[in-house]
């Protein structure tokens, strides 16, 4: 009995088991847990004589927090799902609440920083320049998150909108913290606190127009101490870098727009820098707080004074450059420079050196994009050029005109494998002002995927390059021109025709000359085009000149002229005033000689694209008649009787609005 009732318990026991077996199968999916991703980040905060200060780094909703040190140091440890592997990492400094003072450092997607942090998993400044949170970090995500329209979710956002900054912007509204941080009492007592309705300075830095106001309150009222400012962040340990991160080679080509440079460092030790006027050799090293430069003594103008017969140039000397911080393919960079007038056959003595300090982007070779995909065989560019390629024809020896060509229309044909001919186009321009376009054939060929030589029929050599910065909708050319051995260079804007034929009926309407230079430095300029459709045209411009935040009646100029349809895609605007320089209405589009209102301006502006149904990318002739009467000229001029000024020939944006952009106060 015993054997039989121990063989039916056995027989129970194993059913049971059984069952409970199957049971936890049909609960397991046979999924593993999900992995943990480890990082520590360590680096520095520019805490400013605070104390108890404490770092947040946030992914997603996730947030992690490490103190400050005495030196400024943190190391935070963190540990997120590698489902979120491509989430983006920001950190912020956190002071004490009345301090104001919150600063921040855009990282980068997760992916990217464990990329960066080798083995070890412990990302340092020598790998990311941007773990340290500081006032040029703080303005710098607030640069880059206003490109961006909103906070930086994604590196890709990240990449875009770091490709867009204006680099003098940061540095500006850097400097404009840092005053608000250290000198606080005495910005008050010149009524430049930060304003009540902003809880902190990034807050504020992030709303552009208002930073850009108070950006210009304090180089107006402040001037000295925003340079020196300027010149204590350089200074500073902890803020900027001698070299890139040790992932990046220093020894590239760095091609800098806002300073109009191509400076190149080769692994010797040499190098070669290239301006608008002049190219030199130099030489470099690296130190230990900054990469010094030897040589780098460039003319950037010149003038000619007729009183004296005297002629005198602008040096910009390079010295030095720091790094802030590195994207992909792009860093930004510190220049410390000098600025001199020098006049090469000793009529004066050279002047005082004046310091500049800027910060710039500095675009690597990785940084020029294929040929292949800027330029398509058969259509119709406006590419810039260095040099003017031509003079005046019987120019009025009294006026001296000024005559500058800044882009050339050109076509490509043939192949990217072995090149071909292009048609150029050259303007030439008389006395008068009266156009005359020649077209002429040269040689284009690649030398490699991303520079495309043109050899003008004149024995001129242009070399462009494409770069991957898209500042204010427009693609950024670099050239480098080549005159029997002379080199020389310019930056500038690309335009490719895209434009079909324009009705005269669809023009009238408001039209705003967009330029980047003044997007953030002159708050409230507002300059802009009324085109009628009866031919008249209102020009309107506006500027908040007493920078009280608002426009008053005297800040606002009206002018008004004429327009009409020019051409298939060419749009003329002319304003006449009399011999005092008013307004007045002509008896004509061409009023007579002997007429008492003058034509003084013309604008032509012609049309090569349209971006987004309301951007004009324009080709733009800008001319001005002088209002000396054609007695008091003794050198021969053509029977217009219109004497030319000056003619230049250049690449703007023009945006077509729904409604003025101000309201005027008076009308």
């Amino acid at each position: 009995m015993y054997p039989k009732f121990l063989s039916s318990f056995l027989i129970i026991g194993c059913l049971l088991f059984l069952s409970a077996c199957s049971s936890d199968d049909k609960g397991n999916t046979n999924e593993l847990p999900e992995k943990t991703l480890s990082l520590t980040i360590e680096g520095y905060v520019e805490t400013n004589s605070y104390s108890d200060v404490e770092v947040k780094l946030q992914v997603d909703d996730t947030e992690f927090y490490g103190e400050v040190d005495a030196l400024g140091n943190y190391s935070i440890d963190i540990e997120i799902p590698e489902s979120q592997i491509d989430s983006f990492l920001r950190a912020e400094a956190i002071f004490p609440v009345e301090s104001s003072i919150r600063l921040v450092s855009l990282l980068g997607s997760v992916r990217t920083l464990l990329e960066k942090s080798g083995k070890d998993q412990v990302l340092v400044r020598t790998e990311l320049l941007d773990v340290n949170i500081t006032s040029l970090s703080t303005a710098l995500s607030a640069v880059i998150e206003t490109a961006n329209d909103g906070p930086i979710i994604s590196q890709s956002q990240y990449e875009l909108a770091y490709h867009k900054i204006d680099a003098s912007v940061a540095f500006a509204i850097a400097t404009s913290l840092k005053m608000l941080i250290n000198d606080s009492l005495y910005l008050v007592e010149n009524g430049l606190s930060l304003p009540e309705k902003f809880v902190d300075i990034y807050e504020f830095a992030t709303n552009y127009s208002e930073i850009s106001l108070y950006v210009a309150k304090v180089t107006d009222t402040v001037f000295e101490l925003f340079v020196e400012t300027k010149k204590e962040i350089v200074r500073e340990e902890g803020i900027l870098a001698s070299s890139p991160s040790e992932l990046s080679f220093i020894a590239d080509s760095y091609y800098l727009p806002s300073q109009g440079v191509r400076l190149i460092l080769r692994e010797n030790g040499t190098g070669e820098i290239n301006g608008l006027m002049d190219s030199v050799d130099i030489t470099w090293m690296q130190t230990n707080n900054a990469i010094l430069i030897e040589g780098a003594d460039l003319v950037i103008s010149s003038s000619y004074n007729e009183f004296d017969s005297s002629y005198e140039e602008t040096h910009y000397k390079i010295s030095k450059i720091k790094w802030l911080s590195e994207g992909s393919d792009l860093d930004l960079i510190v220049v410390d420079a000098q600025e001199y007038e020098h006049s090469p056959n000793g009529e004066y003595k050279d002047s005082v050196f004046v310091d500049r300090t800027d910060m710039a982007i500095a675009l690597r070779s990785s940084g020029m994009l294929p040929i292949s995909d800027k330029i398509e065989l058969g259509k119709l560019y406006s590419l810039p050029i260095v040099t003017t390629p031509s003079e005046i024809i019987n120019p009025i020896v009294e006026i001296t005109p000024e005559y500058t060509v800044k882009v050339l229309d050109m076509r490509f044909h043939g192949s990217y494998e072995s090149g071909g001919n292009v048609d150029i186009t050259f303007p030439e321009i008389n006395e008068s002002g009266e156009l005359f376009e020649f077209e002429k054939s040269g040689v284009w060929y690649l030398d490699n995927d991303d520079q495309i030589v043109v050899e003008m029929p004149n024995g001129v050599k242009l070399i462009y390059c494409f770069l991957n910065y898209e500042y204010k909708d427009q693609d950024w050319v670099f050239v480098l021109e080549d005159f029997e051995g002379k080199k020389t260079a310019r930056f500038y804007s690309s335009f490719v025709q895209n434009f079909e034929d324009w009705e005269e009926t669809e023009i009238s309407g408001i039209y705003q000359l967009i330029d980047p230079k003044y997007s953030f430095w002159w708050p409230l300029d507002h300059y802009w085009f009324e085109l009628k459709t009866d031919g008249a045209v209102m020009i309107i411009s506006a500027y908040d000149s007493d920078l009280s935040g608002s426009l008053e009646d005297d800040e606002i100029s009206m002018r008004h002229g004429l327009w009409k349809l020019n051409g298939k895609n060419n749009i003329e605007i002319r304003q006449y005033s009399d011999q005092s320089y008013k307004d007045c209405d002509p008896l004509s589009w061409s009023p007579p000689m002997n007429s008492d209102c003058q034509l003084r301006r013309v604008r032509n502006w012609e049309i090569f694209n349209i971006v987004n149904d309301q951007t004009l990318h324009v080709k733009s002739i800008f001319q001005f008649f002088s209002k000396t009467k054609e007695e008091n000229i003794t050198s021969d001029s053509n029977d217009s009787g219109l004497i030319l000024e000056s003619t230049l020939i250049y690449h703007t944006l023009v945006e077509k609005l729904s409604e003025r952009p101000i309201t005027i106060p008076y009308q």
